[in-house]
């Protein structure tokens, strides 16, 4: 398809023509002259580096609905997510949590003592 798109280009074809002769899109025509532009001269499709996120779109919702609930657990989310229908381990919830500056917290258990708090026990 792109060795068939880039000739027709530089041979002075328009986007809406050459889309017609090959039954494509006008826009993937674009599409297709912008890349082979911009890599000069390169049509190939390049692979991406590594595995796709599970929680691309998700963990603005989560860190979301953090900042409301300061107190929510890692629990209470992955239930939240099982049943919206997505089964997922506590620590995927974690990781895009930190990325966007969430960190666990939890209260404390005792109040701190002093020794002038002691001596008024």
């Amino acid at each position: 398809m792109h060795q068939e798109i880039i000739p027709r280009r530089k041979g002075g074809k328009g986007y809406r023509k050459i889309a017609s002769k090959l039954n494509l899109m006008a826009s993937t025509v674009r599409a297709v002259v912008r890349n082979w532009k911009t890599t000069g001269g390169n049509t190939k499709n390049y692979s991406r580096n590594g595995r796709t996120r599970q929680l691309n779109v998700t963990a603005r919702y989560m860190a979301r609905d953090m900042k409301k609930e300061t107190f929510l657990t890692r629990s209470e989310i992955q239930k939240d997510l099982q049943k919206a229908g997505l089964e997922i381990r506590k620590d995927t919830i974690k990781r895009p949590l930190n990325r966007t500056g969430l960190y666990s917290k939890s209260l404390r258990k005792t109040p701190l003592v002093s020794p002038r708090h002691v001596k008024y026990r």
